[in-house]
């Protein structure tokens, strides 16, 4: 059920839609709760995605007005699911445009929006569709624990 909506310096406003397709606006408890939430509603065996302008920037408009003319018409699974999938091409179209402008062919995906299951495995998908050579982590953390560790590396290669 959602908490009444508060207005306070640790709160976040997001918008919840529970299964029956009702539309309803809750307040988050953490930072990232609100993502992890749109990550555990995305449904899986979803293919499409929302239209994107992918030029120097990466614009997100188009894909904000398509889902903003799906709320309450199409399940919200499906609705995170394009979210992500939108999210998953962006990123392999900004590769492949860096790829193009520096004969660079190997991808490191990493930093804590990486933590996203869904996001990851996507986005791994769609890189190695394009004969990207992409690196995940596997024994660091994704996350700030990986931005240490990296600290602390390169404050031992320097005088």
């Amino acid at each position: 059920m959602p908490r009444p909506l508060s207005r306070n310096a640790h709160s976040t406003q997001v918008v919840d839609q529970p299964l029956h397709g009702e539309i309803s606006t809750t307040v988050s408890g953490f930072d990232s709760e609100a993502p992890i939430r749109l990550e555990s509603a995305a449904k899986t065996g979803i293919d499409e995605y929302y239209p994107y302008e992918a030029g120097e920037r990466i614009i997100f408009a188009a894909t904000l007005e398509a889902i903003l003319h799906e709320m309450g018409k199409e399940n919200v699974s499906i609705i995170s699911a394009k979210f992500h999938n939108t999210v998953a091409m962006a990123i392999s179209d900004v590769c492949e445009r860096i790829r193009g402008a520096e004969a660079i062919n190997k991808v490191v995906l990493s930093g804590g929006v990486f933590q996203n299951k869904y996001l990851l495995e996507r986005a791994v998908s769609l890189l190695m569709g394009r004969d990207f050579e992409v690196f995940t982590n596997h024994l660091v953390p994704a996350n700030d624990g990986g931005i240490s560790l990296g600290q602390l590396i390169i404050a031992s290669k320097t005088n």
